[in-house]
């Protein structure tokens, strides 16, 4: 059998991402950072699945709409109008956002948050997480990969009892 191995490290990155759609979070950490173009407030979510929690890093732009888009589903909307807002108001916000795999240039494959939203959108949309196949789950991908290296008997998807 001929195949491209992969790397352990890209293997346990990939591991760790969340599969994309509707998830609560927290923000864990804030911290204001100015990069080429300006100030940015980089966070650290904690990103809450059902079964397994994901940290992921986000970015923060005040001259895109993300930041406006956080602060509205973070209630930090009056400090947004204001034009003043601190790692110190964003840390131990809690809501809800729609994560996406993204593709990183330097990366590789890296979560990422698509927009943040309400709760009502995030109780409408959030099957979109519970109804996916789990064979489209990274981490079963993983298993799936691992069970059949181990049990050579198992030649393909199908004959796997599951």
């Amino acid at each position: 059998m001929k195949f491209e191995p992969i790397p352990l490290e890209v293997k346990k990155f990939e591991s760790i991402l969340a599969p994309e759609g509707f998830y609560e979070i927290e923000v864990k950490k804030c911290v204001e950072i100015n990069k080429g173009d300006g100030p940015y407030l980089q966070l650290t979510l904690l990103v809450h699945s059902g079964f397994q929690d994901h940290y992921i890093n986000g970015f923060l732009n005040p001259g895109k709409n993300n930041l406006r888009n956080f602060c509205e589903y973070m209630d930090l909307i009056d400090k947004y109008n204001l034009g003043e807002i601190t790692p110190e108001d964003c840390i131990h916000k809690k809501g809800y956002a729609k994560i996406i795999i993204y593709n990183h240039h330097k990366l590789g494959a890296i979560n990422n948050v698509q927009f943040y939203c309400s709760k009502m959108q995030f109780e409408r949309e959030k099957h979109v997480v519970n109804s996916k196949p789990i064979n489209a789950d990274p981490l079963h991908q993983n298993w799936v990969q691992d069970f059949k290296k181990e049990n050579v008997a198992f030649k393909d998807d199908e004959s796997i009892p599951f």
